[in-house]
């Protein structure tokens, strides 16, 4: 019989989000400084760690990234995911190698194999240079996996962040919430990406409902320039409102899945409790590997 009080693979989830969490961390086996960080990703649903970038790999890396902004060499999210004008500049690497070596930071690289137990993949980046005001949302609802929670992102500020240029906001502790897809809300899959906006939207309004119901609040989260912050997938999260428009809020997002999952997919295609994938091939996706072949 297992000992699920000890065995920190026993159940098909991370080790962090086990109802056996409490017992599991008195156990395991991990440098004392990174105790309190499981901790806090199991309570919270993210944390805040120093990069530790030096100024000039900053610099340099908003410097490339505003560079080709002004170019026409550059992809972004489909338009009905931006809430503002200022462009989601998505898979930036294959132009600005330094993308993919922030996407590869051995400090969060380190942190979720301790968290996951399993190797990360970075799939996808998402640079910024002024704040989104994106609804909260999880990114559950954008990229899937069986067993399920095994996605996380990690979000870094190049440039400080507050209330004036649209500091993320978070709802703490909403990572623990069942994790919605479009079947459970009686949503049908989706045939083009028109109908992908128009099933998003209702999500996004189940989650304002959710919100109101249970009266859950929000929380800004200031960061620092080089600091970065780490998120289950299913936290809910936002861009905050920019006060000042004149602002900048230069920054990168990563998201990862990790290996020895059975499928990643796409939700917005698929019926997982039917047995119906849209998978994703992360092999193509892969970020360590288009590193190699950059």
């Amino acid at each position: 019989m297992k000992n699920y009080n000890s065995d920190l693979d026993a159940l098909n989830m991370p080790w962090v989000d086990s109802p056996f969490f409490s017992t599991l961390i008195e156990n395991v086996e991990i440098p004392k400084n990174e105790i309190q960080l499981a901790k806090d990703f199991n309570s919270k649903g993210y944390v805040i760690i120093d990069l530790e970038l030096s100024d000039s790999f900053i610099d340099d890396l908003n410097s490339e990234i505003k560079t080709l902004s002004k170019s026409d060499n550059f992809t972004t999210n489909s338009s009905f995911f931006s809430y503002n004008d200022s462009p989601r500049i998505v898979d930036a690497g294959r132009q600005c190698a330094l993308v993919f070596d922030l996407a590869l930071h051995e400090k969060v690289l380190s942190l979720l194999k301790i968290f996951y137990r399993k190797e990360p993949i970075p799939f996808s980046t998402i640079n910024f240079l002024k704040g989104t005001e994106q609804p909260l949302h999880s990114d559950t609802i954008h990229f899937a996996s069986t067993p399920k929670g095994y996605l996380a992102t990690c979000w870094v500020a190049l440039e400080d962040t507050d209330e004036n240029n649209g500091a993320l906001r978070v709802i703490e502790g909403s990572h623990k919430l069942k994790d919605i897809d479009y079947f459970d809300l009686k949503i049908k899959p989706a045939k083009n990406m028109k109908i992908v906006e128009k099933i998003y939207r209702e999500y996004e309004q189940y989650v304002r409902d959710l919100i109101s119901i249970l009266d859950m609040k929000e929380k800004i989260i200031n960061m620092e320039r080089g600091s970065a912050l780490i998120i289950a997938g299913n936290l809910l999260h936002g861009g905050g409102i920019i006060h000042d428009d004149s602002k900048s809020r230069y920054s990168q997002v990563t998201h990862y899945n990790f290996e020895d999952c059975d499928y990643y997919f796409h939700p917005f295609f698929s019926i997982p409790p039917h047995g119906k994938y849209v998978k994703r091939d992360l092999a193509t996706l892969d970020i360590r590997t288009l590193k190699e072949k950059s």
